[in-house]
This record gives C-alpha cells, sequence and structure tokens, in this order.
C-alpha cells in the first residue's frame, strides 16, 4: 500500500501549513480562543476558500475529499497549530447529513463546506461516557415532524451553529447500536 501523499494534498499540506504558521500564532489563537464565539470567523472564511472544508467531504457530497489521507493532512495541520474553529462539528454533522439527510439537508452541505454555515452535532449525554452508541434522547412521530425527549450536553460550538443534527433514538435499546433513519424537516 503506497502512504505517500498526492501533489494535491501535498500541496494542502503546504498551504494549511504555512497558512496556520503566519495568520494562527498562539497568540493569536489564544486570543481567538477566549473571545465570545470561540472560533475566528474571518479564520473560518478563510479555511473554507483554501479548500480546507472541501477536502473534509466527499466530491458526492460537494467536497473534494473526505477520505483518510484528506483528513489526516487536515486535522494533522490543525493539531499543530491547535485549532480552534468548528471544523470537527462541520465534518460529523456533514457526515450525518449525507448519511441520513433528506434531499433539502443535504442541500446544507453546500453551505458548510462553503463556510457560511456553521454545523454542530449534539450527540454527548450525561453519564453516557463517550460511549457512541449510548443514546438515551428519542425522536417520536408527531404530526408532520418529530418530537426529542432527551437532553444533549457539550454540544462544541452550540452558541455559534447555525444548524445542529442531533442524535436520537426511533427505537431500541439505550445502549443498542444506532441505525441512520431519514428525517424530514
Amino acid at each position: 500500500m503506497n502512504f505517500e501523499h498526492s501533489e494535491d494534498r501535498r500541496m494542502l499540506a503546504d498551504s494549511l501549513d504555512r497558512f496556520i504558521a503566519e495568520q494562527y500564532t498562539f497568540g493569536a489563537r489564544d486570543r481567538i480562543a477566549k473571545s465570545a464565539e470561540g472560533f475566528s470567523p474571518r479564520i473560518w472564511e478563510q479555511f473554507a476558500e483554501l479548500g480546507v472544508i472541501g477536502a473534509l467531504f466527499r466530491e458526492e457530497d460537494g467536497g473534494f475529499g473526505g477520505r483518510g489521507f484528506d483528513l489526516a493532512v487536515v486535522f494533522e495541520a490543525l493539531g499543530r497549530g491547535l485549532v480552534v474553529e468548528p471544523l470537527l462539528g462541520a465534518v460529523m454533522a456533514g457526515e450525518a447529513i449525507s448519511a441520513a439527510g433528506s434531499a433539502a439537508q443535504k442541500g446544507l452541505l453546500a453551505e458548510i463546506i462553503g463556510g457560511t454555515t456553521i454545523a454542530a452535532l449534539a450527540h454527548d449525554e450525561a453519564g453516557s461516557h463517550y460511549e457512541l452508541a449510548r443514546v438515551q434522547t428519542r425522536a417520536a412521530r408527531s404530526g408532520d415532524g418529530w418530537v426529542l425527549d432527551g437532553a444533549k450536553v457539550v454540544v462544541q460550538q452550540g452558541a455559534q451553529a447555525d444548524l445542529f443534527v442531533v442524535s436520537a433514538r426511533t427505537a431500541g435499546a439505550v445502549d443498542e447500536t444506532l441505525r441512520y433513519v431519514e428525517f424530514e424537516e
């Protein structure tokens, strides 16, 4: 198996490393993290322009990456720079929308990739101890929509999010393996 980066990945890694080194010094990162938003909307827009957000999404979702090496290149550079922008929430919420969203919801992926929408995944619950399959929140049909019953905790960038993807059970035990169910608007 060949573990060498393609030319496109090397260019993305180089430009992202250079951008972080020049624009995201530790002092700048500290100010951004302590700001009211907890991230920089200006840096977020620049990440979109550089294609950083798009690299996290598959081509069929409007991105140009979304595979293991693409994710590794981006998150390796972000980790080195201690970047606080909501990229993990974008990819987690985006993956859920891609897997289970309606056509209209999938249309929102372009806004996430373009940096005009901040997406947050509301999954963690009190007492879950980060067990991914442990979800107590329930979703039940009500008329043309759904009613959620439960509580989520620690939703990264929740205060700034334009879009929330909330994990909930429609059936099964609290710790039963989750499956995607399509939800309408």
